[in-house]
């Protein structure tokens, strides 16, 4: 399936595809980070920070992971971590 564009960088669907489903999603413009918690296949929260990135061959940049991801057993958990994570970013 080919990228679309969210937030003005283009959005693969790897991110989603073998993470899971998309529980809590928040663009911080004044940041331009990407806030993602995932409900994995193992009831696991993984909490994701993506960032824009530049390559050469697209006119927009991609979405790519800025920090390692962290997981938890509570959604809560999970979205108060990514938001202050997406805070210091």
């Amino acid at each position: 399936m080919p990228p679309s564009e969210k937030h003005g960088g283009l959005w693969g669907t790897e991110h989603a595809d073998s993470r899971g489903t998309v529980v809590f999603e928040s663009y911080l413009e004044s940041e331009d980070v990407l806030a993602i918690v995932f409900q994995r296949q193992d009831g696991l929260f993984e909490a994701v920070l993506f960032r824009k990135s530049h390559d050469v061959q697209w006119r927009l940049p991609w979405w790519s992971e800025d920090r390692p991801t962290t997981l938890f057993d509570s959604k809560e958990d999970a979205i108060q971590h990514v938001t202050k994570l997406a805070r210091k970013a």
